[in-house]
């Protein structure tokens, strides 16, 4: 099944555009981006993960934008197949 969390952290079909997603977040902000990836690979704390894909989400929407598009399109070709 794939939600939300699945979509944006799990997903091995989305593993490269997420990797080009942190890498070009991580340019922008360095700070943050060590404790979304750490929170990223952990299933531990999920109250963590949210607010981490929040604050990516409200701090650097052009990005995350770029990254569903991406994904969206996989998905789509995916589906074609």
């Amino acid at each position: 099944m794939e939600d939300e969390r699945h979509f944006l952290l799990e997903c091995p079909e989305y593993k490269e555009v997420r990797k080009q997603f942190l890498d070009e977040l991580e340019k922008d902000s360095p700070e943050c981006v060590i404790d979304l990836k750490r929170v990223i690979r952990t299933d531990d704390d999920l109250d963590r993960q949210h607010e981490a894909i929040s604050w990516a989400m409200n701090n650097e929407y052009r990005l995350v934008a770029q990254f569903i598009k991406k994904c969206n399109k996989i998905r789509r070709d995916l589906n074609r197949n």
